[in-house]
């Protein structure tokens, strides 16, 4: 059990360390859409991207909502960020 814990601990930080580092390309699509004009939340792309993701975690096993849900908060949180409401 005490092998099994320190690789869920070891998961879970890998998981905070590839969020951080999603979150600061985040930080550098914010400065393009600005400067090009473009919107910042694409509710097509979005969906695409959620859409894409529950179909890979269904293939690996995952419970589609689980993913569905994940992926709806990663964007909400980068939305609010390119819009200048950093957390």
């Amino acid at each position: 059990m005490r092998e099994i814990r320190k690789r869920l601990d070891r998961l879970d930080k890998e998981l905070v360390i590839l969020l951080a580092e999603r979150m600061s390309l985040i930080q550098k699509l914010a400065e393009y859409k600005k400067k090009n004009k473009i919107l910042v939340c694409q509710p097509e792309r979005e969906k695409k991207i959620i859409d894409g993701k529950k179909k890979l975690g269904k293939k690996l096993g995952l419970n589609p909502r689980l993913v569905e849900d994940l992926f709806k908060r990663i964007i909400k949180e980068s939305c609010s960020i390119q819009k200048g409401n950093k957390a």
